[in-house]
């Protein structure tokens, strides 16, 4: 009869943990689904393998900066970004592994505030392969509001 009891009590603990973990798997998603395509987009794109780390759009002078970072392990040359519909100047063509470039371009934003979601497309140089790459960040657009 002891061991009845031992048995029936690891099943309630049991089904107690699972209970919890199901609790905190639907609680993670709910709490998420309202953060805005910024907070994914930002996410994404600060950990690509070229990685646009930061970045912001003056509504006063339409300039856009993006900070554009070599996270693939090896260099990378003649690095040519583009985001939106515009080409960017960058200060650094070519990158080592880990370095970055400040990159600028010009994109069109009316106010402090405004949202902007853009595609992005860098093309480099794998210099450990020879190959041309062009990284486009599967689904996820460059998005945030710009700035004064």
């Amino acid at each position: 009869m002891t061991c009845m009891k031992k048995r029936g009590q690891g099943s309630s603990e049991y089904l107690i943990i699972l209970g919890v973990i199901i609790l905190i798997a639907g609680i993670i998603p709910f709490s998420m689904k309202g953060q805005s395509g910024e907070w994914a987009s930002s996410s994404f794109w600060g950990l690509a393998d070229i990685s646009v780390t930061s970045y912001s759009l003056s509504a006063g002078t339409d300039e856009f900066k993006a900070n554009i970072g070599n996270n693939i392990g090896h260099s990378i040359s003649s690095l040519a970004v583009t985001i939106g519909d515009a080409p960017f100047d960058c200060e650094e063509t070519t990158l080592s592994a880990g370095q970055k470039t400040s990159c600028t371009g010009r994109l069109s934003c009316e106010s402090k505030g405004e949202k902007y979601s853009f595609d992005v497309d860098i093309e480099y140089s794998d210099d450990d392969t020879g190959n041309v790459r062009d990284y486009t960040g599967e689904r996820y657009r460059l998005e945030g509001k710009c700035v004064k």
